[in-house]
């Protein structure tokens, strides 16, 4: 036995492993392997009652690239059956030997006489595929036969020979093999079985047998660490709660696409696929003849039924779609579903429209439950998009939920404020604008511009924060029940149980993955109504700025611009919109960035910031769109913007120089501070009221102490008044104006129109519109010449002709004020 078996480790290029040391034997077993020698006893007993006959068979296929033989690049397995360690002795060993065939030989030996041995040889086994090996015994009859694959067959007939293992109580212990390769578990019959029955294990299991992949590496190997594992004083932040979740929902198959060409060719291949295919002995099932989208077809509407791997449907967000365990898709390439062997690379096909992926943590430091989202959108005509959500939901307990609750309450009482002084505000304008009964002609004037957006919004701003305190509060008092209602409700799914089936089991999961994700939902509709209110927030604030000059420059800009920055926007938006249309039509079918319209905008706009395509020289065409692009938008465009704004700029810059009282705005707070306390002191009466006393002595240079006296408004005595002149005195600007710069010299129309300003505002009357003075104007020259028409009608020299000719030069010179030239005419 010795002999024979160092022969056959010699020529089939085994290395020899020594059974004597201890040592080596140890390492070279594999402990992750299974092996149970109980039935083989069992199986070893039962051949000996029939005489020692016995059938062997397993299937073998190459695990990796050092499965092949090195010298011939073939598969040529070397499988040694050992019925004992030491020496090692075998009852049947399948290799390749120097006088075997092509493929190899199995080899049968006697435990009794050391001498004989059966040997049957098989050909080539693929290198890709799995072979089954079949080997049986019938020692009435002296046959031993070879069966590999169900289709290669060989015998070897001799006269009746007994064969007893080395060992009586097994026919091997332990499996030894010469290179690495996949083996199924070993089928042992105790009788010799015919030819055919060999034959029908092969077809039998052939199918299945083509979804077994084996592992790709050891087991030990497997769970042997890759990276080095340091002891961690402190726990992970976070722990994924639940299996990952894919989801996906589909649409129905259909002939009617967005082309009648394209349903044509449809029903034409699949004709001709139905014709190769569905003739003679092969046979289609009923009707497929008259459903072509069983071929090829174009996504409809959503798929309510899915026969696919088995999946009920489910809504998720309001829609309704088939979801299953990640791992169960991803890390099985088949899965066993009603008794059918499905592949699960059919999960995602033409007519999934998009598909999303579900991971669930939760942080025990911290309290948070967080979702993490995938999203793939398979509709779309260019490319599959990808997104990527993560979504939190926070507990708020012990101190941070009071902390919480104090500063939304305290957010409560300041939009109540704001809410007041807003009314106050809006009856104050009212007042402004409706007409005044003591003003003969006046009517109802519209506020400004200003004054109504910041109204419209503290409004707004009153109103959505309001809508948004109000539900949060609520929400985070009941925030800790409702994280332990989901916590607890995926960890406490008994996975083991009995009593509930596998698809309960997953529905009671998938429910509370739905609850998850409709929590998450009403999260981040809350974040976009929180960043709602940032945004007017932002503006009113914004807009609050022009309560001082320097401060209002922003404002006073944009104001000033506005009605050229409309026509800059138009002006952009067609230049835009023409460069677009060009890239789209010209390079969508060649570049990314320019795919469709809304892509290449935004390209338009990566432009305009200075940051131009990739390999954007690459044609002629794409760098001259590049170079007109950038001489009419970076060029021309832009610097249209720039001087709008300058200009507006330089308006309000020379309206803030020009005005008396502005000072820079720390200083005017600090005045304002300082007003507000001499005010309380000395009960001096608001500013307010003192400028509507003061209003109508709008012709007065300077006002003194009388003047302030008989106003009224001062009625704490006669200091008040005198500390109120001495506290304004200082600053410059209220100073009286002397009598050499008392104001500056105006003439002819200025003069004219001053006059008739102050005459109206004591007349209680509206000053002269052009167009009034334009009506007057018209009526008194129609009476020049009513009276040109009568004196020309008289006799010249006539006594009523020169009464006439004096009447019009003193309408002349009185009522139309014209004078007259060098040479005597008059001249308007």
């Amino acid at each position: 036995a010795w002999g024979v078996y160092r022969e056959w480790a010699k020529q089939a290029g085994v290395t020899r492993l020594d059974l004597r040391s201890c040592d080596d034997l140890a390492a070279a077993v594999d402990d992750y392997c299974s092996f149970d020698s109980a039935p083989v006893r069992e199986f070893t007993a039962a051949s000996q009652i029939n005489g020692g006959d016995f059938t062997v068979t397993f299937w073998v296929k190459p695990s990796s690239q050092q499965s092949p033989d090195p010298l011939t690049k073939r598969f040529e397995p070397s499988l040694g059956f050992l019925a004992s360690l030491s020496p090692p002795r075998h009852n049947l060993i399948v290799g390749r030997f120097d006088n075997a065939s092509a493929g190899g030989e199995a080899v049968v030996m006697d435990g009794c006489d050391a001498s004989w041995t059966s040997s049957v040889s098989f050909p080539q086994m693929p290198s890709d595929a799995w072979s089954l090996i079949s080997i049986s015994r019938s020692n009435a009859k002296g046959v031993t036969t070879l069966v590999v694959s169900g289709a290669s067959v060989s015998e070897q007939s001799e006269a009746a020979h007994g064969v007893c293992p080395f060992e009586a109580a097994a026919l091997f212990q332990a499996l030894e093999f010469d290179r690495p390769l996949l083996i199924s578990p070993i089928t042992l019959v105790p009788e010799a079985l015919p030819v055919g029955k060999m034959q029908d294990l092969f077809y039998a299991s052939r199918k299945h047998m083509a979804y077994r992949t084996g592992p790709a590496v050891p087991r030990a190997q497997t769970i042997t660490p890759k990276v080095d594992i340091e002891k961690a004083d402190y726990g992970q932040r976070t722990m994924l709660l639940s299996a990952p979740v894919v989801w996906q929902s589909r649409r129905l198959p259909t002939t009617d696409c967005k082309t009648k060409l394209s349903g044509t060719f449809i029903k034409e291949q699949h004709a001709k696929a139905t014709e190769s295919f569905c003739t003679g002995q092969f046979s289609c099932p009923s009707g497929i003849e008259q459903q072509p989208e069983t071929t090829l077809a174009c996504p409809a509407g959503i798929a309510e039924t899915w026969p696919g791997l088995d999946l009920e449907a489910f809504a998720l967000s309001g829609q309704l779609g088939y979801g299953d365990f990640l791992f169960s898709i991803v890390e099985s390439p088949f899965l066993l579903r009603e008794g059918q062997v499905v592949p699960t690379s059919d999960f995602i096909d033409s007519m999934t429209s998009f598909v999303k992926v579900f991971l669930v943590f939760y942080a025990p430091r911290v309290g948070i439950t967080s979702l993490l989202t995938v999203n793939a959108d398979f509709m779309d005509d260019q490319e599959v998009t990808m997104k990527v959500k993560l979504g939190h939901f926070s507990v708020l307990e012990g101190n941070s939920l009071l902390l919480y609750t104090v500063i939304q309450s305290s957010c409560i009482f300041l939009i109540l404020l704001m809410f007041i002084d807003t009314i106050f505000k809006i009856r104050h304008e009212y007042a402004n604008c409706k007409p005044d009964p003591s003003v003969p002609g006046s009517t109802w004037t519209f506020p400004e511009a200003s004054m109504i957006f910041s109204e419209l919004t503290d409004v707004l701003n009153t109103a959505i924060i309001s809508q948004y305190v109000f539900q949060q509060i609520p929400r985070r008092y009941t925030s800790a029940d409702v994280a332990q209602e989901i916590v607890s409700g995926i960890t406490s799914i008994d996975w083991a149980s009995d009593s509930l089936s596998l698809i309960g089991r997953k529905t009671a999961y998938f429910d509370q993955i739905k609850s998850i994700i409709s929590l998450q939902e009403e999260e981040d509709g809350l974040a976009v109504f929180a960043n709602m209110i940032l945004l007017v927030s932002m503006l009113r604030v914004v807009q609050a700025t022009n309560l001082h000059p320097r401060l209002g420059i922003l404002t006073g800009t944009v104001s000033h611009a506005l009605d050229d920055l409309f026509h800059f926007v138009l002006l952009v938006i067609i230049v835009s919109c023409c460069f677009a249309a060009i890239g789209v039509w010209r390079f969508g079918v060649e570049r990314d960035d320019f795919k469709d319209f809304t892509t290449t905008v935004l390209t338009s706009v990566t432009m305009l910031m200075g940051e131009l395509p990739s390999n954007w020289t690459q044609t002629l065409e794409l760098a001259l769109f590049v170079e007109i692009y950038i001489v009419v938008v970076f060029f021309l465009v832009q610097n249209f913007l720039l001087a709008i704004i300058v200009e507006a700029y330089m308006t309000v810059r020379a309206e803030y120089v020009r005005m008396q009282t502005e000072q820079s705005f720390p200083t005017d707070a600090v005045a304002c501070f300082r007003t507000s306390v001499q005010i309380f002191w000395y009960r001096w009466p608001m500013p307010g009221k003192v400028a509507e006393a003061l209003e109508p002595w709008n012709a007065r240079v300077s006002i003194g102490f009388d003047d302030l006296q008989r106003t009224g408004i001062f009625t704490n005595g006669g200091d008040k008044i005198g500390k109120f002149l001495q506290f304004y005195k200082k600053y410059d600007f209220l100073e009286p104006p002397r009598v050499a710069n008392r104001m500056p010299i105006k003439e002819g129309q200025e003069v004219v129109e001053e006059i008739e300003k102050r005459v109206a505002y004591l007349f209680g009357k509206a000053p002269q519109t052009l167009r009034g003075e334009a009506r007057v104007a018209s009526k008194l020259f129609k009476k020049r010449r009513m009276l040109q028409k009568s004196t020309s009608d008289l006799a010249p020299g006539s006594f009523k002709w020169a009464a006439a000719r004096a009447r019009l030069s003193s309408f002349e010179d009185h009522e139309l004020g014209v004078g007259r030239t060098a040479s005597g005419d008059y001249k308007l």
